[in-house]
């Protein structure tokens, strides 16, 4: 098989083979068949699978011809597609420049001004992994604001995981 892809939301195989063959798809290093179809005669493929795929997790897949020879098993890994959970946010420090809390190690924190639309950057991090906890997969984060807030109304936060989901938004009160 080629052209490889676990599309979807991960819960269907799609790929190119020979017309007419059948497709199974296996969970990694095992005989279990969690997908099975034909490829179409165009030489195409689309299989549902269950249980749909969790990120980075690999698949194996094969291809059987109508003499029943089946190909080697091909790899494909299901993308993340699970967006990070909110940041939790601790509190606005340092006369309104320092906002600190804690989200998914290597995502990306970014931080708007209270209004909008449109929303106004004024502070970005990636969460580092040192001294994480890799039960929970999280760390402490510490952002810069520029300019300073002080004015009153909240700072909207967002988290975006190296694979682009976004979170949903997180708010914390600036204080006055």
């Amino acid at each position: 098989p080629t052209d490889l892809a676990v599309v979807n939301g991960a819960t269907q195989v799609t790929g190119k083979g020979e017309p007419n063959s059948y497709v199974r798809v296996y969970s990694q290093g095992t005989n279990d068949v969690i997908g099975e179809g034909p490829v179409g005669t165009d030489g195409t493929f689309t299989i549902p699978i269950l249980p749909a795929q969790t990120a980075e997790q690999t698949i194996e897949v094969t291809l059987t011809d109508a003499a029943g020879n089946e190909s080697p098993r091909g790899p494909v890994t299901a993308p993340d597609v699970t967006p990070p959970a909110p940041a939790l946010l601790e509190e606005i420090t340092d006369f309104g420049t320092i906002l600190t809390g804690r989200g998914e190690i290597g995502a990306t924190v970014i931080v708007y001004a209270p209004g909008g639309p449109p929303l106004q950057k004024i502070g970005e991090v990636i969460i580092s992994a040192t001294g994480g906890n890799p039960a929970d997969g999280l760390n402490d984060f510490s952002v810069t604001l520029s300019p300073a807030q002080g004015t009153g109304g909240d700072l909207t936060v967002t988290l975006t995981d190296p694979a682009g989901n976004t979170s949903a938004d997180a708010t914390i009160p600036v204080p006055i």
